[in-house]
């Protein structure tokens, strides 16, 4: 680390940065004295340049009522000016951090829960903590519960064969000045709320908008991973998290909230989606896996789901809870899932055209792509030929579903996300693959 107090490092860090400002992203959906309380505490803890990105996920009348009201707010002295975007549907976390990050202009990107509060030198320690080495792309803040005891400090992953994960908070239930806690240290993973990212790590990956709820911060830390940045904790940052477990009163109000937070069904898909993804399982630590009715059946896996596309899973095990299933029959089981997915998600007919589906139509990038492989594998040091089609189809599903073909201007625009998002290794070859790409995505074009 460096010398010299923590106000200096700061000084020191920004004499070195074009561009020194933080920003601050927050989710919003409903929970409007949630929100109220966060901008309170951070414009009181925040001195060093800010703005606050907060992206509103169809919040209901009171809340939005709120967001509207301090948008284009600054303190006094014009730092930490509040933007605020609204979405007529719940994208729920990872697509509302997904697009809200997409907004921010900052060189750091700061992102919080609605029901988080800041201490004195949050921001300062954390910048500090990850310009302390280029290799760092992102660092978590130490999050403590109102009664004083730590959710945690960073967080490590435990796997069982190589395949069934845990994903352990570190120092989880100390008290937040216990002198024997854990301190700075390289993690497995950050969770989402209370996480800084260096915004040239942030353009190279994504949350991934197929996690209904949980699991995608997981997701985004390994990406930041597989790049070959560290993720670390920073135990000098510390932000407070009003859980809503802590107040019977929030519980009570906030029932359409806890309904899709804590669904069964969402938090399913996005576990499988996880699998499907990492190649990590975390279905021994849910509450799956005792779960058989007494028709012998498995109702959740009734509940797949690829995009929009609904469908269900063969049980491979009938009458049999997966508690009861051995580590090579679990596996089994969600092998099969897995393929369903991939076989719904990469389901095309032979020209690469948008086709229909049971419940509309959807697009496929993987014909055009396939014949690619090498070239993107050369030319990006990002994308390979899966995350690719990945990505282009989530704009596509997006943008084009029920059109039917694409026009010019969608052409253009499936590119330009592409090339806003790669990085490029060899200029000549990423030339090639655009050229081949237009080329390929003409034969759609109405």
């Amino acid at each position: 680390m460096a010398q010299g107090t923590l106000q200096e490092r700061v000084e020191q860090i920004f004499k070195q940065t074009d561009n020194t400002l933080t920003s601050v992203v927050i989710l919003s959906f409903n929970r409007r004295d949630d929100i109220e309380a966060n901008i309170k505490s951070l414009y009181e803890h925040t001195n060093l340049p800010f703005e606050v990105v907060i992206w509103d996920n169809a919040s209901d009348t009171e809340t939005l009522e709120y967001v509207k009201g301090i948008e284009g707010k600054t303190k006094e002295d014009g730092n930490g000016l509040i933007r605020v975007s609204y979405s007529d549907t719940n994208l729920g976390c990872s697509g509302g951090r997904r697009e809200a990050v997409r907004q921010a202009k900052g060189n750091w990107i700061y992102t919080a829960d609605n029901d988080m509060t800041y201490t004195p030198n949050w921001l300062e320690a954390i910048i500090d903590r990850v310009e302390q080495d280029p290799n760092i792309g992102a660092a978590n803040s130490k999050v403590v519960f109102p009664n004083g005891k730590i959710q945690l400090n960073g967080g490590i992953l435990v796997l069982e064969d190589n395949y069934f994960g845990s994903f352990v908070p570190v120092n989880e239930g100390k008290d937040q000045f216990d002198p024997n806690l854990i301190k700075e240290m390289d993690c497995d993973w950050l969770c989402g709320g209370a996480t800084l990212v260096k915004k040239g790590v942030a353009d190279q990956v994504e949350h991934d908008p197929e996690y209904l709820t949980g699991y995608e911060d997981y997701d985004y830390s390994f990406q930041i991973k597989d790049l070959g940045y560290r993720v670390v904790n920073c135990p000098e940052s510390t932000l407070i998290h009003h859980h809503i477990s802590f107040y019977d009163d929030k519980q009570e109000k906030e029932q359409s909230y806890l309904k899709d937070r804590w669904s069964a069904e969402r938090l399913w898909i996005s576990m499988v989606h996880f699998v499907e993804r990492t190649g990590i399982n975390l279905i021994k630590v849910t509450r799956y896996m005792d779960w058989v009715e007494k028709d012998e059946t498995k109702p959740f896996l009734k509940w797949a789901q690829v995009g929009d596309v609904k469908f269900e899973y063969e049980d491979l095990f009938p009458g049999r809870a997966f508690s009861e299933l051995t580590n090579d029959e679990l596996r089994a089981q969600f092998d099969s899932m897995v393929a369903k997915n991939k076989e719904v998600r990469l389901h095309y007919n032979s020209s690469g055209d948008l086709i229909e589906a049971s419940n509309g139509a959807y697009f496929s990038s993987k014909r055009i792509i396939e014949p690619l492989a090498d070239d993107i594998g050369k030319a990006f040091s990002h994308y390979n030929m899966d995350n690719l089609a990945r990505h282009l189809d989530w704009v596509a599903e997006a943008n084009f579903k029920g059109k039917g073909k694409l026009d010019p201007n969608d052409v253009s625009y499936l590119l330009g996300e592409f090339q806003k998002y790669v990085v490029v290794h060899d200029v000549a070859k990423a030339g090639i693959v655009y050229d081949k790409l237009t080329q390929g995505f003409s034969r759609l074009v109405a």
